[in-house]
């Protein structure tokens, strides 16, 4: 008889997965996009999207220069979310532009 194992759940296998399969400085960036949707709400998500974490910044692209100027007014407390979910990453500034072209809004 075989011996028994323990199944993991679905989540667990996918995590370690990614773990494995992403690089661990772009496995910061994985776990914000993830939940990007409830950090930012859901209109804002739609429009603006997190491109990357650099120097303690989170970069954020906007398809639109109203959704920049919606990120602005809703930035202290987007970042206020962040800072309390994944504090361990120590983001202290966001950066957002619009397509290409690079705009600071610090």
């Amino acid at each position: 008889m075989l011996p028994k194992k323990k199944f993991k759940h679905s989540g667990e296998l996918i995590k370690e997965l990614v773990e494995k399969m992403i690089p661990s400085e772009k496995l910061d960036h994985y776990r914000i996009s993830a939940g990007w949707g409830k950090i930012a709400g859901t209109e804002i998500a739609l429009h603006v999207f997190p491109r990357d974490i650099e120097r303690q910044t989170l970069i954020l692209e906007t398809d639109h220069p109203g959704w920049y100027q919606k990120v602005l007014m809703r930035k202290k407390s987007i970042l206020e979310k962040i800072q309390k979910q994944y504090s361990e990453l120590e983001i202290r500034k966001i950066k957002v532009f619009i397509g290409r072209g690079e705009t600071d809004s610090t």
